[in-house]
């Protein structure tokens, strides 16, 4: 056996080295030509690789917006893009669906679960200080005011039917230093690009999206690179390019996060074209572009969603309705019989598109009159939609508004919504942590958006306050976040009021706090007015508490109520592990009510006056009056 060849390490390092720049590498090129050559580059090998999966969110689509000449022309999908990704849609979408049971499951799926609007919150358990458990209250109403800032509620919505339209829904998130905000918008799927085998296990180690922005927006932006910008084609082709008025511009955002934590490849790059409008260190260990899923795929970035599910049982109905359209109009339409020498002119009786016209000679013929469809095609149409809903979890009767016609009593429909609620556990632990995820980037983005002494706004209470910033700042460490449904009371002002009554029976709640959890448009007035009182407490209370300053009260406030909350309250501050002063604080308020509750009472009333002086003596204590004579 010959001795193996020894290996120069020397000859190593120079093949090695390469003289052309590592396009794919394009986060460690220096050259701004490179980099955006690389990332074109690493785009196109993308969009190469998901051409089936663009080919079927085009399926996909067309299911659910029931095929639209507008969707056609969208610039991202369909044959007018000019994009190798379209193919030929195939059997069963050729038109508008009569039937489009994909857009009622969706739907439907959608208001049983995107209805409820989970809220982050910050949970310090068993934090040694008051101060930190503040913070993680403060902190929640922080996230709150972001969400209701950005109506990010009503884009997760959007998001969530994406997922169940082509598997996941996007929300990006922006810090925004002009403004001072963190700023939310919803992502099209078509935006993003992650390379197959990298983001394999859902961890991508680089992510572009790429989407259409206007120029003139562009330049407000980016002045110093207005002539770039106005000399960039609009990367539009075919139809969405001749059929649209819109000075866009086609504008690529890439990532690559950091190898470890502390290494110095991370980058994110702004282009257009061949130029850099904005190049940073990113240092983020995630992207901010969070993801939704309706179900997570075996293997791969992207989750399955409802059609996906019921995709083969949609285009079977579609050629089953065809099928009977053709029969109906072949067959359950008059037939008109002729004979040949009548010289009837075709156009006098054939004109009205409904009937059609049979010429004979002889003897007339007979006909049969066989039903148009056979009843088993129906019952297989039938078959085939109750399938559809069964296979994905959602009750037709849901569809449909209507409950089962076994269930009766207003516990066994409850027990029906929980079967159907415990159907999409998954889908709600999933919607749970979409928020989840977008209350930990809204606050990592804000560490470095603010500094300790500028004013953020929270939510406390459906109303707005200012507070500084360092009120609010918590290590990682200090804190979990659970999420909790906005309010536990049902939406419909019926099923509200009727929980909030059964609350006020119990003695759980009192009738200030009943008028308030109501949430009556129509007496919205009255209600501020009449729970002006207990809100005025709360908040005085809440002062001490938090900031040891000292309030007196005063003769207008319902000083019962006062004086209740104030023990309750400072029986909590003791397990919550206030500063004993402000505790102190607490409880003179409530001596205080006490003592004017007392000062305010009105005297008592004076005893009754005795009997007048000669009148009839009564019986003495415990003996019966006495008794007339008989006759009397």
């Amino acid at each position: 056996m010959a001795p193996p060849i020894a290996f120069d390490m020397s000859q190593l390092k120079k093949t090695e080295k390469k003289e052309e720049p590592l396009s794919h590498r394009w986060w460690l090129e220096d050259e701004e030509i490179n980099i955006v050559q690389g990332i074109s580059t690493a785009i196109s090998e993308i969009d190469a690789q998901m051409v089936l999966r663009r080919a079927q969110n085009y399926r996909f689509a067309l299911l659910y917006n029931d095929y639209d000449l507008s969707f056609r022309n969208n610039p991202f999908m369909g044959p007018s893009s000019g994009r190798s990704g379209y193919v030929n849609t195939g059997s069963g979408l050729g038109g508008f669906q009569t039937l489009n049971v994909c857009q009622s499951v969706i739907d439907t799926a959608a208001s049983m679960i995107s209805k409820n609007k989970p809220r982050p919150c910050f949970v310090s358990d068993g934090a040694a200080d008051h101060t930190v458990a503040l913070k993680s209250e403060k902190l929640t109403d922080y996230v709150s005011a972001v969400f209701t800032d950005n109506n990010l509620y009503q884009k997760a919505q959007r998001a969530f039917t994406d997922a169940c339209v082509y598997g996941t829904g996007f929300i990006a998130l922006n810090p925004n230093k002009e403004t001072k905000k963190v700023e939310a918008e919803w992502v099209f799927i078509e935006e993003i690009k992650v390379d197959e085998i990298d983001s394999r296990n859902q961890q991508p180690t680089q992510m572009h999206r790429v989407r259409f922005m206007s120029k003139d927006k562009l330049i407000a932006t980016y002045p110093k690179k207005a002539d770039e910008i106005l000399s960039a084609n609009s990367g539009l082709s075919g139809a969405s390019l001749t059929n649209t008025q819109a000075d866009v511009v086609q504008v690529r955002e890439s990532w690559h996060l950091p190898s470890k934590k502390g290494y110095s490849d991370g980058l994110y790059v702004l282009s257009i074209e061949d130029t850099i409008l904005l190049k940073k260190k990113y240092d983020k260990p995630y992207f901010p572009i969070v993801a939704f899923r309706w179900y997570e795929q075996a293997y791969g970035f992207f989750g399955r969603g409802i059609c996906q599910q019921i995709f083969r049982i949609q285009v079977r109905i579609n050629e089953i309705l065809n099928t009977i359209e053709k029969a109906q109009r072949l067959i359950a339409v008059p037939i008109i019989f002729i004979d040949a020498g009548s010289n009837v002119a075709e156009d006098h009786i054939g004109s009205n598109e409904v009937a059609h016209m049979v010429e004979y000679t002889g003897m007339k013929p007979s006909i049969e009159t066989p039903p148009a469809v056979q009843p088993e095609l129906y019952e297989h149409l039938n078959w085939l939609e109750a399938e559809a809903f069964k296979q994905t979890g959602v009750s037709q009767g849901n569809a449909t508004g209507q409950k089962p016609p076994e269930v009766e009593s207003g516990q066994a429909i409850r027990e029906v919504a929980d079967i159907a609620s415990g159907r999409f556990e998954v889908v709600g632990q999933n919607w749970e942590q979409f928020f989840i995820t977008l209350a930990e980037q809204i606050v990592d983005m804000s560490q470095d958006l603010f500094k300790g002494s500028d004013m953020v706004s929270i939510n406390k209470k459906s109303s707005f306050i200012k507070v500084p910033f360092k009120e609010l700042q918590l290590e990682a460490s200090e804190y979990r976040i659970d999420c909790m449904p906005i309010s536990g009371f049902p939406n419909s002002p019926a099923a509200r009021m009727q929980m909030a009554s059964d609350y006020l029976t119990k003695g759980w709640i009192t009738e200030e706090q009943f008028m308030e959890i109501s949430n009556i448009p129509d007496i919205k007035e009255t209600t501020s007015l009449i729970t002006a009182s207990l809100k005025l407490t709360e908040e005085w209370l809440a002062d001490m508490k938090e900031n040891g300053e000292y309030h007196e009260p005063i003769e207008v406030m319902d000083l019962g109520t006062a004086y209740k909350y104030s023990v309750l309250e400072a029986c909590r501050a003791r397990t919550q592990k206030v500063k004993p002063e402000n505790i102190a604080l607490i409880e003179r308020f409530g001596n205080a009510c006490l003592d004017m509750q007392k000062q305010l009472a009105p005297p008592p009333a004076p005893p009754m006056a005795g009997p007048p002086p000669g009148a009839p003596q009564g019986p003495p204590p415990g003996q019966p009056p006495p008794q007339a004579p008989p006759g009397q």
